[in-house]
């Protein structure tokens, strides 16, 4: 939870100063969607490698020509082997997240973005990414915060209670946005986005 929550609100406040610095301009913002897809690709296929050459290296040496077991303190090759583990699976996955994160904001921004140009009537819908990143965020630490309050003896009901609290808050609050931002247009209803997003948390689900 501490890794998740740090990637994406550090994601998301890069995202913003960004986009108030720059005015939104689309160069700049799609430039930060484009190094986060560079740091993530050199973070996971680099971690990658180093990570299996280290394994390998360090199984070779102490199970082939040492003959001790694996991860045995007396090889020291292990401390390479849990270095490459925590470059690949964990550096590798925050990155990973941390792309996922920034670009699904960037690419429904960059819709946004498109449409407004059609008409300044539009812009409300340029506003809805950033609104509901930044309630996602507090739906998360709500759940995080019921599942350590709450009295559950299963840790997987535990956990799950949370996922299914934090969709149920996102789901709630994103009704909430898009009737403040009024968006209704002659394309779609009031609603019409409203669907989109409970199809997406459930797929997450």
């Amino acid at each position: 939870a501490v890794t998740g929550l740090s990637i994406v609100c550090v994601a998301f406040l890069g995202l913003v100063i960004i986009s108030l610095v720059f005015k939104g301009k689309s160069v700049i913002v799609n430039g930060y969607a484009m190094g986060a897809s560079l740091m993530a690709l050199f973070a996971r296929a680099g971690g990658g490698i180093y990570t299996k050459g280290a394994d390998m290296g360090a199984d070779l040496v102490g199970k082939v020509e040492e003959g001790i077991p694996e991860d045995d303190p007396r090889n020291a090759g292990v401390i390479a082997d849990n270095v490459g583990d925590n470059v690949g699976d964990v550096a590798g996955l925050g990155a990973d997240l941390l792309e996922s994160y920034v670009e699904s904001i960037i690419a429904t921004l960059a819709i946004a973005t498109s449409m407004v140009l059609i008409s300044s009537s539009y812009r409300p819908l340029s506003y809805l990414p950033f609104y509901l990143a930044s309630w996602g965020i507090i739906s998360s630490l709500i759940g995080i915060a019921w599942i350590k309050g709450v009295r559950i003896k299963d840790p997987q009901s535990r956990l799950n209670s949370g996922t299914y609290l934090g969709a149920i808050l996102m789901i709630a609050g994103s009704f909430f946005i898009i009737r403040y931002l009024g968006i209704a247009y002659e394309n779609y209803s009031l609603l019409g986005p409203f669907w989109a997003i409970i199809a997406g948390v459930i797929s997450g689900l």
